[in-house]
């Protein structure tokens, strides 16, 4: 039996972050100043928290759980992405057949929870530049959009593996 945490607490902002353009006289100007906002993307508070059994005679499970915190989806940090929670496990049977041969038989599912979240974020300088235009919450958007979800209800999956070393 092994149980297991992990907590990362990442306090991540701009130093010197400033978008810089022409005045309408051409004239070097600063477009917006980002500075000591939260950088866009980095979740502020993760957890991990897992627990792991193996038997002797190969049985085994293993559970994780997972907090990610709410993110900045913006440099001026005017949208977030919500925090979410996952849950997920797999139990298997692995077994050492002879010298060369292994086999692991298993299944697991994943989002146990079925909660919604992101396997990827576009950060940009606002949500226009980044919402698609299809977006109904967002007008005049013209990107290709702004988060890549993840699977919203519980999956699920099973396997067999065999393995031979030399």
């Amino acid at each position: 039996l092994r149980p297991w945490i992990s907590y990362t607490y990442m306090d991540a902002e701009y130093v010197d972050f400033k978008n810089h353009g022409k005045s309408s006289t051409g004239s070097d100007t600063v477009l917006a100043n980002y500075s000591n906002n939260k950088v866009a993307a980095v979740a502020p508070n993760m957890l991990n928290i897992g627990l792991d059994l193996a038997t002797r005679p190969g049985f085994y499970l293993f559970g994780t759980f997972q907090y990610m915190d709410k993110v900045p989806v913006t440099f001026d940090n005017s949208t977030y992405m919500k925090s979410y929670s996952m849950l997920r496990a797999r139990v298997g049977y692995k077994r050492q057949l002879n010298n060369h041969f292994s086999a692991d038989i298993f299944a697991g599912a994943d989002n146990i929870l079925g909660s919604t979240y992101y396997s990827f974020i576009f950060v940009g300088q606002n949500i226009q530049e980044l919402a698609q235009g299809s977006d109904k919450y967002v007008k005049g958007g013209g990107g290709d959009g702004y988060i890549l979800p993840g699977v919203y209800n519980a999956t699920f999956y099973g396997g067999v593996s065999v393995n031979y070393k030399f």
